[in-house]
């Protein structure tokens, strides 16, 4: 009698521990899709977030390449009435400035001054991006400095 009793025991010990075991296994498989739910939310939450602040850098990105286009073109004029004053500045050649002996001294001073002031016009509106179009811009008015401080002596 009591072998026949311990082997109905083992059959509802390993019954037990198999349903254990499931039972574990179902409360992992639950908690697991509870974590992939709860990360696919919080990830579509960074990803509204994300594209909410890539759209925000676009449109300042687009008003500072407006602004930058703008003093550009502003650049650009300053400079052709700048290569205007040079033209009448070479053809009254400097009389009663400084400038009439530099002329003097260096013949090929006007024209190595006029491509240099229509180079710049040239980089400054022909500048591929906003970057490179504000490097120009800088070199172009301190280019148009030094033009004017030498017209102006």
């Amino acid at each position: 009698m009591g072998k026949g009793g311990s082997g109905c025991a083992a059959v509802v010990v390993i019954v037990f521990v198999i349903a254990v075991v499931v039972w574990a296994a179902a409360i992992a498989f639950w908690l697991f899709g509870g974590l992939i739910v709860l990360g696919s939310v919080l990830m579509a939450i960074f990803g509204i977030v994300h594209a909410w602040a890539e759209v925000a850098r676009k449109k300042e990105s687009a008003r500072t390449a407006e602004v930058v286009e703008l003093m550009a073109l502003d650049c650009a004029q300053d400079l052709r009435r700048l290569q205007y004053r040079w033209a009448e500045a070479v053809t009254t050649k400097g009389i009663g400035t400084q400038l009439e002996e530099q002329l003097r001294l260096n013949p090929a001073l006007a024209e190595k001054r006029s491509r240099q002031i229509e180079a710049m016009i040239v980089l400054v509106e022909q500048a591929p991006a906003t970057e490179q179009r504000l490097e120009a811009i800088s070199q172009a008015e301190s280019f148009r400095h030094e033009m004017q401080t030498q017209m102006a002596q």
